[in-house]
Order: C-alpha cells, then structure tokens, then sequence
C-alpha cells in the first residue's frame, strides 16, 4: 500500500528517531569514500617521492615536489572533498560552455531573457498538449520538466506536511522511467512572529530521454511530453486526495516560477558572477548548502527555523532519483538568499550551520559550485551536474522526519484558541480577496503589519487623513504607502519580493487585483455585501444579517454561526469555507493606539 503523501502536521520534534536519519547511500565507484584513482596514485606517489630522495639536484626535487602534491591531493580532506576534488573545482568553478545549438536566438520576453543571461543560455518554455489544456514545458538543453504548484486547500486551517518519499511511485511507469522528482519550497522572509511572508511550494517533473528506459532515446518529443502531462495529472489527483489544492503550470506560470524562484528581476542591469563563497545575480546573493546528515528532529522542524534566518528568503528542495541499487535516492539542498550587502551572505550561511547543528543536522556549503546549487534549487528537477562527484544521496523514505511543511505564507493576524498562529491569506502568486466585516481602524492594524513584513500597500478612497496615524506608527516604511483616489489606476502586478496589499478605504478596493496583489474591501461591521468572490472574510462583532450571510456563502454549520454571534470584544474571526477561526490579535503597543484601546 503506498503511503500518505501528506499530513496534518503534529508537534515540533514529533518525529521518530528512527525514521530522521534516512541512510546515507556510497556514491558510485567509492570504497569507504576512497576512489580507486585515488588508491591507484599512491604507489607511483611513493615511488616518485623516494626516488627523488635518492637523486640530488633539481630532478629529484621535481620527483619530491610531483609524489608530494599527489599524496597531498589525496591524502587530505576538508569540507568533505579531498584535495584533488577542491582543485578540480577551482579550475571547473566557470560556468561550463553552452553549445551553439542549444542556445536560442533571441527571447520573447524580458523574464525569459533574463533567465537565459543568468543561468540558462539554452532555456525554452514552450506550450505543449492539446488546445484546451495545454501545459508549460521547460526545456534546459537535454530534459523535459514541468512543474505543479501546491497551495493548501480553501478550507486549509493549519499547515500540511508533505512526504516526498510518497512521490516514489510517479518515477515509473508506462515503459518510461522519469529521472527525477523534485518537492521544493521557496519561502520569502519579511513574515511577522517568524513566519515566511510568502511561500512557494512546487513539484517538478523531469524526464531525460538518455535515462528514461530501453530505446527511449528513439521516441519523439511528443511522447515524452505525454508521458509528462499523464504523470503530473496522476501527482495532482494524489495531491488532491491530501487535502492539498494543486495546478500543472501552463509556460507563462512556469517562466514566472522560474523567475520567482531564483530571485532574478529582468529590470536588474547587473550580470550574475559564481563567487567562491556565493553566486549573486543583480540585488541579490544565494548560497548553496547540502544536507548531509538529516536532521533528528525532523526535515519540517529544520524548515520552521529557515524562517527566522537574516536572510530575504529561503528555499528547500528534495529530489528523487533512481538509485543504481534499484531503490530511490534524496537529495536534499537549502539556499539561502539574502541581500548583496557586505558580510550578509557569510553570517547567513553561519547561522543556517548553527540551525541545522541544533537539530543534529550537518550542512556542507557547496562552495565554488554555487551556481550549480541554484540550478539544482529551481522547479527544473536537476541534479547538481558536477564534473566531481563528492556528495552522496540518502535512501528515500516516507516517515514523518522526511516531511516537507507546506505553510501558505501569509499577513499574521493573530493566534487562535489552542496558541497556533492564524495567517491571513495574503501575498501569493494568485490574486486574493479578502472582506473585512469590520471599521476602518482594524484595516489600519492589516496595513501596518503588512508596510513592516515588507509589503507595498495602496489605499483607494476614503479621509486619507485618516490614515496619518498608520503612516507615522510605520516609521521609515511609510514609503511604501500609496493613497490613491478609486479611480486610479492600481499595480498591474505585484513580485514575489514586492507583493501589494490594497485597501478599499470606505469604497471598494482596486479591481481587480493582479498576481501577488490581495485586495481588502471594508464592509463595515453591519455589512454584508456580495461575500461571493471573496477568498476570506475577517469578522468583528457582525450584525445578525451578516452572520446569515456568512453561514450561506462559506457553508458554515450551526455551532459555527453561534461563534461569529458570540465574539468576544477583543478578538476578531477569520472565515473561510467551511470554517471559522476565532482569533486574538494580540495588537502591540501601536495597534493598540490605532483601534482606540
């Protein structure tokens, strides 16, 4: 029977301890961490060295010198690589040449051609599959990938643990065997209560016609992309099964994911440079770090703490791959992206190190072969493709220590009955709506959590002297602040790194609202309105027609409604459908000015 492929996430430190350590596999060609070249290299090395011993003068010193450099680069390890794989990296640290063919001519949009100067010369996104459901397919020079994205459901009220051992199964099938299956999840920092402000979670796909079976090398392009959209529907249903809501990326999805993910703005005119220690592309920098020993506590309670890291953003990504043995390897990498300020990246890299240590994990810098790191930390399903092999991959397991936590991101609203945050859902790749039963001063208390999380917020309509006290408590962030007249015209789209909260100040928000844009409408406390199209409602103190009115949009049972009627004064209630969540605010000492405590 296959196994769960998520669940309800328990306790910190749930898991078992058996199950947070999956096994370490041998690399290929190693005995003991010893390569046969390796083992072949002494004897001539021992000769050579006592020969020139034995000889005076410059040859015998050149006999010393060559044994000596060879039983150095291979006798000496640190950073888990011996001396000769450190020197092999130094002299392969350059990006490796793109051949002529690969290489398109010219790109169809900014975003693509900034993705293609950065990182892939010979990237492509085309469309493929039938008229009516056409999926993105993304093309790096050998391979095929498509990409799903996972969000928890609507009616989601917590965060859901993701096993990707359970994806095992998607590998073979129907005489094709995919080489590789990829569970990764991009949070944005910036989140108040150390939680990620956004969070992008994806599956990626990857099949290489060299690996994927018997004569698959004769197949044509068509099949594989078959093959591609038939196991990405069979991921989606299993998805679906969890609890979880997911879509196949059509090309513009895929392209933006690309972007999003590797943080790259094509307005940046900065070119991308492989650092020793990190790889930068225009404002940011991304460093590189493998899991070589799992975390005891478990891979989901390592990826809380990536939350509170001084960094912009975090990303964790585990792939599948067959194994040689015939089982199925995991490899699992973090980056961490931060700024390009002087020292930034080092002391994330430094406290990253000391996260996983309190949690008995171990992380290896991939240091020289960074820009790798980030190809293999895209939705592209890649292995790191090396030309030196020193890392090794863990047997895939489907225990709760190897979970991935599949939060949502979002603006903290407060925490609920049982102590556990409750998220807004704000600040995703798809546009939200959410209506706020409730006066202007609690909107005043979401704009300016949201302007200190990093948010840009506009504000339509409305006594925008009103709003002078959110201004003044935001400090420095009021920058971002926007007020506009409702017939202004509102951002076409926010960015994962810029996402746009816009508030209908006594008229309704800005329509409609664009990718990492939500939009906040003020009802009232005794209104209704049209509750329909909206994602989520936040209620304080609602008349008795607005908790009818809720009941019938969001399908609320009884007890449920007998909540909303029975609020107390100072909390507030997040509904979605099907559920109800009762929420204290928790307000700091500036919200509490802003709502007149």
């Amino acid at each position: 029977m296959a196994a769960p492929l998520a669940h309800r996430t328990g306790p910190p430190g749930a898991a078992r301890a058996a199950d947070a350590a999956p096994r370490p596999l041998p690399v290929r060609g190693t005995l003991l961490g010893l390569r046969a070249v390796q083992i072949a290299a002494w004897p001539p090395a021992v000769l050579a060295v006592a020969h020139g011993l034995d000889r005076p003068g410059a040859a015998g010193a050149a006999l010393v010198a060559t044994g000596g450099a060879v039983l150095a680069a291979t006798l000496t390890r640190a950073g888990h690589r011996w001396g000769y794989q450190w020197l092999a990296t130094a002299l392969l640290r350059r990006r490796r040449p793109v051949r002529a063919a690969l290489a398109p001519d010219a790109a169809p949009d900014p975003g693509l051609a900034a993705l293609r100067a950065t990182l892939l010369p010979e990237l492509r996104i085309p469309h493929a599959g039938p008229a009516r459901s056409k999926i993105g397919v993304i093309e790096d020079g050998g391979a095929w990938t498509v990409v799903i994205s996972v969000a928890r459901g609507a009616d989601g009220t917590g965060p859901a643990d993701l096993l990707p051992g359970a994806l095992a199964s998607v590998l073979h099938g129907d005489e094709i065997t995919l080489s590789a299956v990829q569970v990764l999840v991009h949070a944005v920092h910036g989140g108040l209560g150390g939680r990620p402000r956004s969070e992008l979670a994806r599956i990626a796909l990857r099949v290489d016609p060299r690996t994927a079976g018997p004569g698959s090398e004769a197949l044509r392009v068509p099949s594989f992309q078959r093959t591609l959209r038939l196991r990405a529907r069979r991921v989606v249903e299993m998805l679906a099964a969890a609890g979880l809501e997911a879509r196949i990326m059509d090309a513009g999805q895929a392209r933006a994911a690309l972007l999003a993910d590797a943080a790259v703005d094509p307005s940046a005119g900065r070119p991308a440079h492989q650092g020793w220690r990190y790889w930068s592309a225009g404002r940011h920098r991304h460093t590189v770090l493998w899991v070589r020993t799992w975390p005891r506590t478990g891979l989901s309670a390592l990826q809380d703490g990536l939350a509170g890291l001084p960094a912009h953003g975090t990303v964790l990504s585990v792939t599948l791959a067959p194994a040689p043995d015939g089982t199925v390897a995991a490899t699992a990498l973090i980056r961490v992206i931060t700024s390009a300020g002087r020292g930034r990246a080092e002391a994330a890299r430094r406290a990253a190190r000391r996260l996983a240590r309190s949690h008995g994990a171990r992380l290896v810098p991939l240091t020289g072969e960074h820009h790798r790191g980030v190809l293999a930390t895209l939705p592209l399903a890649r292995a790191i493709d090396g030309r030196v092999t020193w890392r090794h991959a863990h047997r895939a397991g489907t225990g709760p220590a190897t979970a991935v936590r599949v939060v949502g991101g979002g603006l903290p609203l407060g925490r609920d009955g049982t102590g556990a945050p409750v998220l807004l859902p704000a600040f995703r790749e798809t546009p939200t709506r959410i209506a706020l039963l409730a006066d202007a001063r609690l909107a005043g208390v979401l704009v300016l959590r949201a302007l200190r999380s990093g948010a840009a917020v506009g504000i339509a309509g409305g006594d925008q002297a009103a709003w002078a006290g959110v201004a003044r408590a935001a400090g420095s962030a009021a920058a971002r602040l926007r007020m506009a007249s409702p017939d202004d015209p509102a951002p076409v789209e926010g960015t994962c790194s810029l996402p746009w909260l816009l508030v209908g100040g006594g008229a309704p928000a800005h329509e409609p609202p664009g990718a990492w844009c939500t939009s906040v409408e003020i009802l009232g406390e005794g209104g209704a309105g049209p509750l329909g199209a909206h994602d989520a409602t936040v209620v304080h103190r609602p008349a008795a027609a607005a908790v009818d009115a809720l009941c019938r949009t969001f399908r609320l049972p009884r007890r449920m409604a007998d909540d909303l009627r029975m609020l107390p004064p100072q909390a507030v209630a997040l509904v979605r459908r099907g559920t109800v969540r009762v929420v204290d605010l928790s307000p700091t000492e500036d919200e509490r000015r802003l709502l007149g405590h």
